[in-house]
């Protein structure tokens, strides 16, 4: 997100990403796209299957596979901030992108409350 010129922030929440880019005047639209990976093992046989585990808050490691669509909502995500970089003339105000870590065990959107307080990002700019 930085790259494409947004002002992002990193590690809110632990893996959460948070990127701003402000257009002038207008309206402050936000999009969340949940970014978290499953406790599944992925046997599926294909080269870009997962085979990487993790280690849970217990200590055990777990495989995990990202199988309930999140890849295509950080996809669309980064998509849309492409789109909204390359088309400035079309639209003003501000975009913010959230990335959501630990959506699936309702923990991540949480998280990132608790470290608003501490962020850049916060308040949105609509709230100032």
């Amino acid at each position: 997100m930085a790259e494409l010129g947004f002002a992002a922030t990193t590690g809110i929440g632990g893996t959460g990403v948070v990127a701003v880019l402000h257009n002038g005047e207008g309206p402050t639209v936000m999009y969340r796209a949940d970014m978290d990976a499953l406790p599944v093992a992925e046997n599926t046989g294909l080269d870009y299957a997962s085979t990487v585990p993790v280690i849970g808050d217990d200590g055990t490691p777990s495989p995990v596979a990202h199988v309930c669509g999140h890849d295509a909502h950080v996809t669309w995500m980064l998509g849309m901030a492409a789109v909204l970089v390359g088309a400035t003339d079309a639209w003003s105000g501000t975009a913010v992108l959230v990335g959501q870590p630990a959506e699936e065990l309702i923990a991540g959107a949480q998280a990132m409350v608790d470290d608003a307080a501490q962020s850049a990002w916060w308040p949105p700019p609509a709230a100032r």
